[in-house]
């Protein structure tokens, strides 16, 4: 029997090891890992125009209701402060401006956000205050898992050199949150973003007289955001904003179902009507009626996050033991003398 043993020492710890391994990738697939923020980049698009009181661009595909539409216009203007966008547009959508920044060389860079609130278009339309303007780049992203008002901390930024730069936002609100800017400069391309941050666009428009640049960062860190590019060297403008990722759903407690006490007729609980819920930048329809929670209640998020870290702590745990035990109670060889 100890011979036998000694044999299949190797084959027994290997086993162990590997079936420890399976239950943890088992665990990890039942007991998915969900990213803290949650902020997810859904699509893009990019579009000039030059001295048109209609500009606009369109998307490739209808944005998701509950999704966030992020806008950055960058435009050269006759003089300053000169032309501005006095709206923007988009069925299903409700827009709202966010901050601007404009130099002395009539640069200027403009962010836009939009709320999915319904079945929306796929046409953004723009709208400035003249056609006096040498060339417009509009650059749109859609992200999912913002807040529904998820503007937190602006500020915008203009001088001149070989670098652009959007300015310095004081502290943003929470953790976890999207960070885009915009510069604007002349007929030239923007590259090497800074501080970590993604570049989407930083080429001239068609009339060759503005690039913009749509830059854009996930944190999960209170701190303050900046970006910029590098350039050949001109005159810049930037802009920047911060927006706040959805906030979890709180975690349901079960509560035990009374036993109902008959009685002639029930009365229904009237719906709430539709109205403007405080804190909430546009109109809300009614919400459909919750069912009634039963006693087993489905796990949060975060609940499935610490269960998955407790079962592989186990799994670990129980691997490292099993390993130790084959080892120690491994029979030694003595040396002949």
């Amino acid at each position: 029997m100890l011979k036998i043993f000694k044999k299949n020492f190797e084959a027994k710890l290997f086993t162990v090891m590997l079936c420890c391994f399976l239950a943890a990738v088992v665990f990890s697939v039942n007991f998915p890992l969900v990213h803290a923020s949650g902020i997810t980049l859904v699509q893009s698009a990019h579009e000039n125009a030059y001295q048109t009181l209609t500009p606009g661009l369109p998307l490739s595909s209808a944005p998701s209701v509950g999704d966030v539409l992020i806008l950055t216009l960058g435009m050269r203007v006759t003089n300053s402060p000169g032309t501005t966008i006095t709206s923007v547009s988009e069925s299903g959508v409700s827009w709202y401006f966010a901050v601007s920044g404009v130099n002395s060389a009539s640069y200027r860079a403009t962010i836009y956000y939009g709320i999915i609130t319904g079945t929306a278009g796929t046409w953004i339309s723009v709208t400035p205050s003249d056609t006096n303007y040498y060339g417009l780049v509009m650059d749109v992203s859609e992200f999912s898992g913002l807040s529904l008002t998820p503007l937190d901390v602006t500020a915008s930024n203009q001088g001149s050199g070989v670098t652009t730069d959007s300015g310095t936002t004081s502290l943003i609100s929470q953790a976890h949150e999207l960070v885009v800017a915009c510069t604007v400069t002349g007929a030239q391309v923007q590259s090497s973003p800074t501080n970590g941050f993604t570049l989407i666009d930083g080429l001239s428009d068609d009339s060759g007289y503005v690039s913009s640049a749509f830059l854009y960062n996930i944190v999960s860190s209170v701190q303050t955001a900046n970006s910029g590019t590098s350039i050949s060297g001109a005159s810049w403008a930037g802009a920047i904003a911060t927006f706040e990722a959805s906030a979890p759903g709180p975690t349901p407690t079960p509560t035990p179902t009374p036993t109902p006490t008959p009685t002639a007729s029930d009365t229904p609980t009237p719906s709430p009507s539709p109205g403007v819920l405080s804190g909430y930048p546009f109109p809300l329809t009614s919400p459909s009626p919750v069912p009634t929670q039963s006693n087993q209640s489905s796990p949060s998020p975060t609940q499935s996050r610490l269960n998955s870290g407790v079962l592989l702590l186990i799994i670990v745990f129980i691997a490292v033991v099993v390993a130790i035990t084959l080892v120690l109670s491994r029979p030694r060889k003595h040396r002949k003398h």
